[in-house]
């Protein structure tokens, strides 16, 4: 069943999750569940059969003590089912969940509490029937997959069936070659095949240094560990192309090579924002509802819908929905707000779903990229520790591989007819350029080559300079050319007073073990997560640290203060292994120096980073807004931001521009000044009053001009 191939890298993986896993803190939690689950499941069972035969009300107890929850305390104090495979964290979840999906409305859960009493019975009374019991289950009711029902059939009778959800449906088809899907329908022949594979393991699985478990016990927390831990990134099946997933239909879509293109850029920009690194991540689907004709492409990530793209017959630009946090969404969207908010919890904010349209070159608004980057980070976090979307059976794998792979790119587009203006039908290496950079920023190319020269030299560096300058937004863009195409990313972390060495690199963090009692671990911080992510790439990966200055730097980065000089070393840390930082990663920092001088930074630091320095750019301002058509005059802002930054007569204290960047900048300069400016003028100088007098708005208005 296993090519040799393949138990070898199975063997290479489970030597690593022998090292790494059982006897974690992770682990021991888990190794209780295993037998706290089953022996429950077996008073559950029994406790059910009594009730039915007293012909009592029974839709409470089959729903809480026959389908996986949490472990935690509410769970475990009612007696309500608990597993180390939840599908909820509690029973009002789950009906939420299935409510919500429209799978249940909420008066018939009695009759799908019958229902899975019945498949239940049937399968642990005689397994041999399990096929059949699949079948009348799914007649009865929809939206229930293997990883729902099967966690009690292998609690209740763990020599006839194995626990199938994501996780070693994975595993199980990645080591035998098999195309099994997570339905219900599809679990006799995942139960069959894994029980198999298990069986041909079991002399690996049960080796000297394992803990004390059955085969599939070992092998269930094995497949948790390589998906939800280590994270391997398994190659994604690519559809047979369906009648949905027909290439053809795509220029209705798309009107022409470059839209389709620059669509398919956004949405890669929208995917890394959640998270998502690959084709091959399991809660992201691209679909094409039928009952839009193919004029719509929807992205569903967990179970929300994110984005849809969609062109009607007489549209000359795309229309693009987007699910937005309610409260950062524009004023002149507020009325393009589709449906109501998505169901949430007490306390939860509001997401909705924003209709928009974009420009030809894709380029949204400051405000809308704002609420979109907002957005998209609190959806990222939201669904992080999901394993899945129920959209995954209309996934289109062709168009996302696309989105991700330039040359499937290529190969899709022409085999459609979509072509360049060169009428080649060629993409063209769409990654963030040179000039893309020098055009958004107004930074000379010179300079930027020098700074990427910095960066390869160095591995690390520093943008500096004074408020509103943007630093952040260079760095961001500069993160873009340094990854460039080739399969790199990067992330953002902002530090703060407070922030720790057990944030940064790692620390012992409280936890709950199984029987509720307080427990701690060592978990890694946001660094050490960061490199184990970027040591599985092939391309370089940036981590921007926003405010470096803001923490004390030695304290923080500990050990990494060695590892930053010598980058080719590796180190031991203080409570676990050595770590070495991967040969991929590039770290840039920004600073604020009216917080805090460069002078004022530690030399040790200070020789370990190039830093940067970013001043500001008045053509940069005037061009935004030629660029942008905002009507709005700049000639006299600009001549009394130089007035007034001559006065402050300090590059560290300089007035930036990123203050004036705002398409309605005419609406709100006065509240900007009043409110941002003056406050800041009022502390610098204050032993200068004349000085404050002199640029209050009142003073400055009519220079303005507006």
């Amino acid at each position: 069943m296993v090519t040799p191939e393949k138990r070898s890298e199975f063997l290479d993986f489970y030597k690593e999750f022998l090292q790494e896993f059982p006897y974690s803190s992770e682990g021991q939690r888990n190794q209780c569940l295993f037998h706290d689950s089953k022996t429950q499941a077996q008073v559950n069972f029994r406790l059910i059969t009594e009730a039915d035969a007293r012909h009592e009300d029974i839709t409470d107890l089959v729903l809480r003590k026959l389908l996986p929850y949490d472990a935690n305390d509410a769970n475990l104090s009612d007696g309500t089912w608990t597993s180390h495979a939840p599908i909820a964290a509690n029973y009002n979840q789950l009906r939420r969940k299935y409510e919500g999906g429209a799978w249940v409305s909420p008066t018939e859960w009695p009759a799908i509490a019958t229902a899975i009493w019945e498949f239940v019975k049937s399968c642990i009374n005689n397994p041999s029937t399990l096929e059949q019991a699949c079948k009348e289950f799914r007649n009865a009711t929809k939206g229930f997959q293997s990883g729902t029902l099967s966690p009690i059939l292998a609690a209740l009778k763990p020599e006839y069936f194995i626990l199938i959800n994501s996780k070693p449906l994975k595993v199980i088809n990645y080591f035998t070659g098999s195309t099994i899907k997570a339905d219900l329908a599809s679990y006799p022949k995942a139960n069959e095949i894994g029980r198999k594979l298990i069986k041909e393991l079991t002399a690996d699985l049960s080796v000297p240094g394992a803990p004390s478990l059955s085969a599939a016990d070992l092998f269930d927390m094995f497949c948790h560990w390589l998906v939800a831990v280590r994270k391997f990134e398994f190659p994604r099946k690519v559809d047979t192309p369906s009648d949905g997933d027909d290439p053809q239909k795509i220029p209705a879509i798309f009107k022409d090579w470059n839209d389709a293109n620059l669509a398919l850029d956004f949405l890669k920009d929208a995917f890394v924002r959640l998270g998502v690194d690959g084709p091959a991540d399991p809660r992201l689907s691209v679909t094409l509802p039928k009952t839009w004709k193919d004029r719509l492409l929807r992205v569903n990530f967990g179970n929300w819908m994110v984005i849809d793209l969609r062109r009607d017959a007489t549209s000359k630009r795309m229309q693009v929905n987007l699910a937005l946090l309610k409260d950062s969404i524009p004023e002149n969207l507020c009325d393009r707000i589709q449906g109501d908010a998505f169901k949430q919890k007490d306390g939860d904010p509001d997401v909705c779903i924003v209709e928009t349209s974009m420009s030809d070159d894709w380029k949204m608004s400051s405000e809308l990229r704002e609420a979109y980057e907002k957005s998209f980070s609190y959806i990222a976090e939201r669904f992080k520790d999901w394993q899945g979307t129920p959209y995954s059976f209309a996934h289109r794998a062709s168009l996302l591989a696309a989105v991700f792979d330039l040359n499937k790119r290529n190969k899709l587009f022409h085999g459609v007819g979509l072509t360049s203006e060169n009428g080649e039908g060629h993409v063209v290496d769409h990654e963030y350029s040179l000039q893309s950079f020098t055009e958004e920023t107004g930074i000379d190319a010179d300079v930027v080559t020098r700074w990427i020269r910095a960066l390869e030299r160095k591995g690390q560096a520093i943008i500096y300079g004074p408020p509103g300058t943007g630093k952040t937004f260079v760095a961001q863009r500069l993160a873009k050319i340094v990854i460039g195409n080739d399969g790199g990313f990067r992330d953002l972390v902002q530090f703060h007073p407070a922030y720790a060495y057990e944030d940064f690199m790692q620390g012992i963090r409280p936890d709950t073990a199984p029987n509720g009692a307080l427990c701690y671990s060592l978990r890694p911080g946001r660094f050490l997560e960061f490199c184990q992510k970027a040591a599985k790439t092939s391309g370089r990966s940036v981590l921007i640290i926003d405010e470096i200055n803001r923490a004390n730097l030695a304290r923080v980065f500990g050990e990494l203060m060695y590892l930053l000089e010598y980058r080719d070393e590796e180190v031991p840390l203080a409570g676990s292994n050595r770590f070495s930082i991967p040969r991929n990663v590039i770290i840039i920092g920004t600073m604020n120096t009216a917080d805090r001088s460069i002078a004022l930074v530690d030399h040790a630091l200070r020789r370990r980073f190039a830093f940067l320095p970013l001043r500001p750019d008045y053509n940069t301002l005037a061009q935004y807004h030629q660029r942008n058509k905002t009507d709005c005059p700049t000639e006299g802002l600009i001549q009394l931001l130089k007035e007034l930054n001559s006065a402050i007569n300090d590059f560290h204290y300089e007035i930036g521009i990123s203050f004036f960047l705002r398409l309605d900048l005419q609406k709100h300069i006065e509240d900007i000044w009043r409110m941002e400016i003056e406050p800041y003028l009022e502390e610098y100088f204050f032993d200068q009053r004349e000085m404050v007098t002199r640029y209050r708005w009142d003073s400055i208005k009519q220079r303005i001009g507006l």
